[in-house]
């Protein structure tokens, strides 16, 4: 007589397939999010040209168009009329004496590329109000900056002195936490030299702000020509920059350089849940307005 199978011996035979189904699912679903995570680091990869604006880089582009030739509107014209033998009525006016502006003074090659032309003197703006021009390094050693605020982008955080940690086989800067973090041999707002802040773009495990998000906004606020002004806070008073270079360098590129002049680099890690490269917008000391 043959014992029949028990209900357990049943329930595994039954419970195996459903155990290699949940296990192919399961490596499916893996593979999917691996290969998207690709996808999506290569795209935001390809995309970090975007970042980088180097205003004199514009002398590249505009090589191909004959920006040193002298002819004009008004030179065109002086040649057609003079060689017209077509007598104009005294009804219309000569249209060799009707002025364009600011055609006039600009190569006709230009006219289809407003950068070309000569730009117009900047508007009167309220936040650069009381803000002078100050001689670099006429302060001498200064404090370091307590806040910093870019309004361009909604940008207004304490800044903290980052802090040197031993971690044994070599030193590092302590990450900023919720703040800006100011290297300290760097320089402090209107000195001689740089300064180097550092913020994250996200930090989405450790939890430590994200209060360079919208750094990234800047080149592109840049290009459509708008001014991107950084005021560095101190006791003494306010230190007025103004952002025009931004690149973006691999982690292992980065070392942190100094300047002649009294400049500030900002920097953030991208792209986002990628962050190998860094981002970095530098700007150019403006001016000074004292503490009332």
């Amino acid at each position: 007589m043959v014992a029949s199978p028990t209900l357990t011996e049943n329930s595994k035979r039954m419970r195996r397939p459903l155990l290699g189904i949940g296990l192919v699912g399961l490596g499916l679903l893996l593979l999917a999010v691996g290969g998207g995570y690709y996808l999506y680091t290569w795209i935001a990869d390809s995309n970090l040209d975007s970042l980088v604006y180097k205003p004199t880089g514009l002398a590249d582009d505009r090589s191909a168009l004959t920006l040193n030739d002298p002819t004009t509107l008004q030179q065109l014209r002086g040649a057609a009329t003079g060689s017209s033998d077509i007598a104009l009525s005294s009804t219309f006016p000569d249209p060799a004496a009707q002025r364009l502006f600011p055609g006039e003074s600009i190569p006709f090659q230009d006219w289809a590329y407003p950068w070309a032309a000569e730009p117009p003197l900047p508007a009167y703006d309220p936040l650069i109000d009381g803000f002078l021009p100050i001689e670099p390094g006429a302060f001498g050693s200064l404090s370091p900056a307590t806040r910093v605020r870019i309004p361009a982008i909604d940008l207004d955080a304490d800044i903290s002195e980052l802090a040197i940690l031993d971690l044994g086989d070599y030193r590092a800067y302590e990450t900023p936490k919720n703040v800006v973090g100011h290297i300290p041999e760097s320089a402090n707002p209107g000195e001689a030299g740089n300064i180097w802040l550092f913020g994250h773009l996200e930090s989405l495990i450790r939890g430590e702000g994200s209060i360079f998000r919208n750094l990234p906004k800047i080149p592109g606020l840049l290009r459509e020509g708008e001014r991107v002004y950084v005021i560095m806070e101190t006791p003494r008073g306010e230190y007025l920059y103004e952002a025009g270079i931004t690149d973006v360098l691999h982690a292992s590129e980065l070392s942190l350089y100094q300047e002649d002049q009294p400049t500030l680099t900002l920097v953030t890690c991208v792209p986002q849940l990628k962050y190998n490269k860094r981002l970095l917008v530098t700007a150019e000391f403006v001016g000074f307005r004292p503490t009332v």
